[in-house]
């Protein structure tokens, strides 16, 4: 029997680590320098409004009728059908396989800032073969964590949840 974690642990969970993770670490700052102020503002408020939209529309399908597992999969294949189902269904899974890539690559290189900030030896096998090796070790990672169990994958994303909100409220603080 697969387990139930919920609307906190299932579903709100993963969306503020989405939310919090790399985006808003290393990603926005980038934009802002990019596009500027005015255009970042724009961007995320355009974002905002795509995401609110989104969330109407899911939630005008999940009231519907009850919703099996599946998750979103299960409701677009039963609103606009299979067809439609399993095409957006492949494309949320690239989706999923990108994100995580952005993800690896982030942190790989938050990583070998940090090495190159404490003396490291940065030079010998140089900046693009650690975020790679970084890299690598953190999908075995991943890939163990999950291979052992939702719960586990459950238990971990608690602990990355912790460890940003102690960053957000340092951030905040100034330290």
């Amino acid at each position: 029997v697969a387990p139930k974690f919920g609307w906190i642990k299932g579903v709100m969970l993963r969306c503020l680590l989405n939310i919090w993770g790399v985006m808003l670490y290393l990603r926005l700052t980038w934009v802002g320098g990019q596009a500027g102020i005015g255009w970042s503002t724009v961007i995320i408020i355009l974002s905002a409004v795509v995401t609110w939209l989104t969330t109407l529309s899911m939630s005008a399908v999940c009231t519907n009728g009850e919703v099996k597992g599946g998750g979103a999969y299960y409701l677009i294949s039963r609103s606009l059908g299979p067809e439609f189902g399993g095409s957006i269904g492949l494309i949320f899974s690239v989706a999923n396989a990108v994100a995580v890539a952005l993800y690896v690559v982030g942190f790989a290189e938050t990583v070998k800032d940090l090495i190159k900030e404490h003396g490291g030896g940065v030079e010998v096998i140089g900046e693009l073969n650690i975020i790679r090796i970084v890299g690598i070790g953190t999908v075995i990672l991943l890939l163990c964590v999950t291979l052992v169990g939702l719960e586990w994958v459950v238990r971990t994303q608690m602990f990355l949840l912790c460890i940003l909100l102690v960053s957000i409220v340092d951030v905040i603080i100034g330290t």
